[in-house]
């Protein structure tokens, strides 16, 4: 399936500041500028690790998706603009993990051009 390589999972608990990144694939490492393999909190820009964090604050709250913008890395393709990134919370963990603190799945993407409204 193609569109895996453009996900992000990601935990985002009540004092992640930014989220823990727990898995990202490969094209997704690529638009957001990280390493191949990157985990953990040293996301490629502080406005990057804002955006991330709010989105999957929005998704974990609303208990739905959630979609914005996200800034993508210095090298990620020579494209104006934001990425377009849509999170949605992973079932609820059978141990009661509070919503807040649960995996977060993240599709990442150029938005499309013939689109007027890119989010």
């Amino acid at each position: 399936m193609p569109f895996r390589r453009r996900l992000i999972l990601v935990r985002d608990g009540p004092r992640a500041d930014p989220p823990f990144c727990l898995a990202l694939f490969p094209l997704a490492a690529e638009l957001l500028g990280l390493p191949a393999g990157f985990r953990g909190t040293a996301w490629a820009s502080r406005a990057q690790a804002d955006r991330i964090g709010r989105l999957t604050l929005n998704a974990a709250a609303a208990q739905a998706a959630a979609s914005g913008p996200i800034p993508p890395g210095p090298r990620a393709a020579e494209r104006d603009g934001m990425l377009k990134a849509v999170a949605v919370p992973l079932a609820p963990e059978p141990d009661g993990t509070v919503a807040h603190d649960r995996p977060m799945l993240i599709a990442v993407a150029w938005p499309d051009p013939r689109r007027s409204d890119p989010f």
